[in-house]
Parts: structure tokens; C-alpha cells; sequence
């Protein structure tokens, strides 16, 4: 587990995006770069959340850049798949029930 955290680490740093498996434990390891520490770790279970804010954009891959897929609102409910880091945080891959799909990053994400 410690060379996949490292790898995934070393991944991040070089600006790649990483996907870790949200059923996966990952156990935190700190890792200092001179600008910032990252910490490997997955943050919640395959599940349902419900939207926090009004005009939350879900997104093609997990990145500020992306193309936005859609929009969502403060209540709506979504089924999150798994979970990824980039653009300097973590997202989860869900699923509405109108079919709609893409990353939305956790902090917009209010979980059961």
C-alpha cells in the first residue's frame, strides 16, 4: 500500500490527475514538497450525497478547466461512484437520476 501511495504521491506532484478507489483504506502519509503537503487519502465510501450550493457545475474529468457537463442545485440528490484528486482537490465521480454524469468537486457534496 505505502509504494502505491508514494506513486500516487509522486503522480500529483507532477500535476497528473490521480483516481483512487473510494471502497479502497488508504492510510494517510504526509508528503512535503517545498510548497505544499499532499495527503493520499480516499475520504468517504461509495454512496449518495445531496448538492450544497445553487449552480454547482458537474464536470467532464476532475479539473477547474474541464468542460462543464451540466449544472445542479442546492438539494439535488446524486449517487457518488468513486473518487479522484486534481486541480489541487478532490472530487467524486456521480450520477443523477436523470442520467446526468460527471465529477463535482467534495466540497459542493453533502453525504448521508
Amino acid at each position: 500500500m505505502k509504494k502505491f501511495i508514494k506513486k500516487a504521491v509522486s503522480l500529483l506532484m507532477a500535476g497528473a490527475m490521480v483516481i483512487v478507489p473510494v471502497s479502497m483504506s488508504v492510510q494517510a502519509e504526509e508528503v512535503n514538497n517545498d510548497t505544499e503537503i499532499v495527503n493520499a487519502v480516499s475520504q468517504k465510501e461509495y454512496g449518495n450525497a445531496t448538492i450544497k450550493g445553487d449552480g454547482v457545475r458537474i464536470r467532464k474529468s476532475p479539473d477547474t478547466s474541464s468542460t462543464v457537463v451540466g449544472l445542479l442545485y442546492k438539494g439535488d440528490r446524486v449517487q457518488t461512484v468513486y473518487q479522484a484528486y486534481g486541480s489541487g482537490r478532490w472530487w467524486y465521480y456521480c450520477k443523477t437520476q436523470s442520467g446526468l454524469e460527471g465529477y463535482i468537486a467534495t466540497e459542493y457534496l453533502d453525504f448521508d
